[in-house]
């Protein structure tokens, strides 16, 4: 019998959020069995869903043994920071008048979702709202291919992002700094921005520590 669309789909949201959750650690092998079990379904759209993950950067498919779970180390994670940066301050430097006042709204109103899900301990959430703050930048500057390119980094992104805020102090530091970034925006202070940004995404590289 046929796997429907929807049990694919269904796959490829549960085991993205465990891995981004950490409840499958990163640098684990994971095969198409177990993970089919875990989701009750059967191996086909688990296959399906692995290939889109692997498309995505959260796996790396190893046939006839399962997928290697994304482990970042922190020269990557510095690369992945610098880039992040490069991409979202250039999009913010860009912007007309009428279209900074409008990233400024969109800032706001996601600092004060995460604000709520902090409240509400809701950990994946508040990872998701942090990338969306985020992506706003990049979506407000209207470069296709710079979204694009941003796109690609997605994964890393929740990766590294989720591991910093699991502590109750770092997700609190974090929205601090994304309220402070959010009224530069709103006052048109770009310069201070710049540099504000790479402060910012600096605190969620790894040390050699991690």
């Amino acid at each position: 019998m046929s796997q429907t669309p929807s049990a694919a789909q269904r796959a490829l949201q549960e085991i993205r959020q465990a891995i981004a959750s950490g409840e499958i650690a990163p640098g684990s092998m994971v095969s198409e069995h177990d993970l089919a079990a875990r989701v009750g379904v059967s191996r086909t759209p688990v296959r399906t869903a692995l290939v889109r993950l692997q498309d995505e950067g959260w796996v790396t498919i190893y046939p006839q043994r399962g997928a290697l779970v994304r482990q970042i180390g922190p020269e990557e994670s510095r690369h992945v920071m610098q880039a992040r940066h490069a991409v979202e301050y250039a999009s913010a430097r860009s912007l007309p008048e009428a279209d900074r006042r409008a990233l400024a709204r969109t800032l706001a109103a996601l600092v004060d979702d995460q604000a709520e899900q902090l409240a509400r301990a809701d950990l994946p959430r508040f990872v998701e709202v942090d990338v969306e703050f985020h992506r706003s930048f990049v979506v407000a500057g209207g470069n296709p291919v710079l979204l694009d390119f941003y796109d690609k980094l997605r994964a890393r992104q929740v990766l590294l992002t989720a591991r910093r805020a699991a502590s109750g102090p770092n997700a609190e530091r974090i929205l601090q700094d994304h309220r402070r970034l959010a009224e530069l925006v709103e006052h048109g202070d770009i310069e201070t921005l710049d540099g504000a940004l790479r402060e910012h995404l600096a605190t969620a590289e790894l040390s050699p520590q991690d």
